[in-house]
C-alpha cells in the first residue's frame, strides 16, 4: 500500500561527554519521499543548536512524526529538540505533505476552496490557541498578527491527522519559549470550506480507529 511506513531505529552520535545526536529517518512506500524527509533530517540536525557542555546530559534529537489520512495523504512533521541537563532549549521544525499516489507535495490551499473566508477562519482559530497556549504569558502581537496574515496562513506547516489539521508554528517568537505549538481544528469544523480534494484527504470513514486515553 502507498500508506505503508517504518520509522528505523534512530542512529546514535556522541557530540561530547555526555552529549549526543540522534537522527531518525521514516522510510516508506516511495524512496524519493524518503530521500527528502531525510534531506530536512538532516538540515535541522546541522542547523539546529546543540547542547553545550551538561553535567549530567544534553543531546540533540531530530525525529520525524508520520500522519496518515484520506485516500492517500502521508505528512511529515520532523522536529529538532535540543535539551541540556533535562531542560528544552531549542525546538525547530520542518513539514511536509505528498500524495503517496504520485510522490507530489500537498499545500494548504489545495485542501480548500478558494476564497477569502477560509483563511479568515483559520487566522481566527490561530489567535485564538496561541492566545491559549501559555495562559500566563502575553504573547507577541506582531508576531502573532504576521502569523495571521492570510499569506502567512497559507503557507503554515501543517499535518493532517486522522482526525484533524494540525498547523505547526515554534512558539519563540510570540512567547520566547523554546517549544513547538500545535493548533488543531477538527475535520468536521472544516467541511464547509473543504475542496473535493480536501474532502478526499480528511475523509478517515473507511478506516479502523483505536484511540488511546490517559488520566493522570
Amino acid at each position: 500500500t502507498c500508506l505503508h511506513f517504518d520509522l528505523l531505529t534512530p542512529a546514535t552520535q556522541a557530540l561530547g561527554p555526555h552529549t549526543r545526536l540522534r537522527k531518525s529517518y521514516p522510510r516508506t512506500a516511495l524512496p524519493q519521499v524518503d530521500q527528502e524527509i531525510k534531506m530536512l533530517v538532516d538540515h535541522l540536525a546541522d542547523t539546529a543548536p546543540r547542547p553545550g557542555k551538561c553535567k549530567k546530559e544534553g543531546y540533540l534529537d531530530v525525529t520525524c512524526r508520520v500522519s496518515r489520512s484520506g485516500s492517500s495523504a502521508m505528512s511529515f512533521l520532523v522536529l529538532a529538540t535540543t535539551m541540556e541537563d533535562y531542560v528544552q532549549t531549542n525546538a525547530a521544525i520542518e513539514n511536509r505533505v505528498y500524495d503517496m499516489r504520485t510522490g507530489e507535495q500537498i499545500l494548504l490551499p489545495q485542501l480548500f476552496e478558494e476564497n477569502d473566508e477560509v483563511w479568515a477562519f483559520l487566522a481566527g482559530e490561530i489567535r485564538r490557541q496561541t492566545e491559549a497556549y501559555y495562559p500566563h504569558l502575553t504573547a507577541n502581537e506582531a508576531a502573532l498578527a504576521d502569523m495571521c496574515r492570510p499569506e502567512n496562513v497559507r503557507a503554515a506547516a501543517f499535518s493532517l491527522t486522522p482526525a484533524r489539521l494540525e498547523l505547526h508554528y515554534t512558539a519563540a517568537s510570540v512567547y520566547d519559549m523554546p517549544t513547538v505549538m500545535h493548533v488543531r481544528i477538527p475535520y468536521r469544523v472544516l467541511q464547509p470550506y473543504l475542496s473535493a480534494y480536501g474532502r478526499e484527504q480528511t475523509d478517515n470513514t473507511g478506516y479502523k480507529l483505536i484511540a488511546l486515553t490517559y488520566d493522570d
